[in-house]
């Protein structure tokens, strides 16, 4: 039985560890405790399609492969 290679599982991961580094980043990098948690807050509402674009990515990428793998 053939392994199956899940391409869009892998860019939903990447993205959310994408997601979640940016929003730590953003939240412990700021020198006031207040604005950084507003900061992160706000990161984190209006960057959250970061983890739509790498599923998406994941797809696409997935079904690149899949078509060479059907054209050899």
């Amino acid at each position: 039985m053939q392994k199956r290679k899940r391409y869009w599982l892998r860019g939903l991961v990447t993205g959310i560890i994408v997601y979640v580094l940016g929003v730590l980043i953003v939240a412990i990098g700021w020198h006031s405790p207040d604005w950084g948690y507003l900061l992160g807050l706000i990161f984190a509402v209006y960057f959250w399609p970061v983890i739509i674009i790498g599923l998406l990515v994941g797809l696409i990428i997935g079904r690149i492969k899949k078509r060479e793998s059907i054209n050899k």
